[in-house]
């Protein structure tokens, strides 16, 4: 487990969910976490006039957009010009202009936007040191698992800010593909499927505590499925602390290989299978002619058979169901139906049946865990503008989602160091009016 990070300053033991203090404390760890990248952004920045803004203010301003949930620019600097605490936040004396605001984020943080993948790398593991703090004093219970121990896995929508009817597309990054089933519109036809113009927010996150580990975005595709190892493999090099025993997905990730890769990794697949294809002389849907929708081996009797237990060899062991078939209790020495069968999940099993069986209880909490990846894409996009934008190419729109994740996990840093644990996903900061009072200098609580 992770030590913890004494360059990032603690936060108050008592925050709520409305004032300034939580937005302070959570950008003073935002600070102490991009001193690299500030320092970088204003060695590299070349100008032959006025210097600019310095780089960690300007850096403090576009995280503050997102934790207070601005879509668009020019109403964010002006709630901002108008609140003298706020400019406190920042380090301002003055808001910049729309202009400056966007160079800055355009032309100097894009193209050094992969600098704030070890940011957000160090605020999952400053996350995972509290999780464990609180565990230890009895704020989280002794038997929540450690962050990241069980993982989830999806896509989200991200339409893109143009107009697809155009030729060339306003966005040429941008690409068709099916929205996902918590975005269809009721005009979806009747094949339930709906074309949408855009990019595919790809997301591993924590199944248990909810919060995003790792986003990549890419253009619209019809299958997510194939993107699975890659995004895995570079979550667990970002994170290489973490100790994952399960992942959980929905049948969009049904494929045999991403059965195996996860496997191979030493991890335990928790993955949907779309129900097979039913035979057209039985009747009958069975994986192979053998094995039922749940996975379960289908007897002499053709009854699907009872799922006993896992072995400690990893076998599944399964027994002919208790109320019996019509060839229960027959004699017939090439048939017997009362009897137990025992096979272990490998090949084409590992998918059929798993390696922890779809039919047990215990496959079935860890599955009910994935639906925390969705209560996220609602919250993300909900409170931290994950897809509201005004970009034009990947690189942009990567550029805001990665922002969003940066701005959630922040959030979220905030709750656990004040021991906020029921308030953990709580991403709305009530702030109170700004009293008229107040000068530059002073910012109240």
């Amino acid at each position: 487990m992770a030590r913890r990070n004494s360059n990032l300053p603690g936060l108050a033991a008592q925050v709520s969910n409305s004032g300034y203090r939580l937005l302070k404390d959570v950008l003073d760890c935002f600070s102490a976490c991009s001193r690299e990248l500030a320092a970088k952004l204003d060695s590299s920045h070349k100008t032959g006039g006025n210097p600019g803004y310095p780089a960690r203010q300007m850096l403090r301003l576009q995280v503050l957009r997102y934790l207070l949930n601005e879509r668009y620019a020019n109403r964010f600097l002006e709630r901002v010009r108008n609140d003298p605490r706020l400019l406190k936040l920042c380090g301002l004396s003055r808001a910049p202009s729309e202009v400056a605001f966007s160079r800055f984020k355009n032309h100097r943080l894009a193209p050094n936007q992969d600098e704030l993948t070890p940011i957000i790398a160090a605020v999952v593991e400053e996350c995972a040191v509290e999780i464990e703090e609180l565990r230890k004093s009895g704020v989280i219970p002794a038997d929540a698992p450690a962050l990241g121990e069980v993982l989830a896995v999806d896509a989200t929508d991200i339409p893109a800010y143009a107009n697809r009817r155009r030729n060339p597309p306003t966005d040429r990054d941008a690409a068709p593909g099916y929205r996902t089933a918590k975005n269809k519109s009721p005009q979806a036809g009747a094949d339930n499927k709906e074309i949408f113009f855009g990019y595919d927010a790809d997301v591993i996150s924590d199944a248990h505590y909810g919060l995003p580990l790792y986003i990549n975005v890419r253009p619209a595709r019809r299958n997510e499925g194939p993107r699975l190892r890659a995004d895995l493999d570079a979550a667990l090099k970002l994170h290489p602390w973490l100790k994952p025993r399960y992942l959980t997905a929905d049948k969009g990730y049904h494929a045999g290989y991403n059965f195996q890769h996860i496997t191979d990794l030493g991890i335990t697949p928790v993955i949907a299978v779309p129900r097979p294809q039913k035979d057209k002389k039985t009747g009958k849907r069975l994986y192979g002619g053998l094995y039922d929708e749940k996975g379960l081996p289908v007897c002499f009797g053709g009854q699907s058979m009872d799922f006993l237990e896992t072995s400690p060899d990893g076998k599944h062991r399964f027994r002919c169901p208790d109320g019996g078939c019509h060839l229960k209790g027959r004699t017939d020495w090439s048939r017997y139906c009362d009897f137990e069968y025992a096979e272990k999940p490998e090949g084409k099993l590992l998918r059929i049946m798993g390696t922890v069986h779809r039919a047990s209880a215990e496959w079935k909490r860890l599955f009910k865990k994935r639906t925390s990846i969705e209560r996220y894409f609602a919250s993300a996009k909900h409170s931290r503008l994950l897809d509201r934008h005004q970009f034009l190419g990947r690189e942009r729109v990567r550029l805001h989602a990665t922002m969003s994740v940066l701005a959630y996990l922040l959030t979220a840093l905030g709750r656990l160091r004040a021991g906020d644990y029921p308030n953990l996903r709580q991403m709305d900061i009530r702030l109170p009016r700004a009293s008229s009072a107040a000068g530059p200098g002073q910012a109240q609580e």
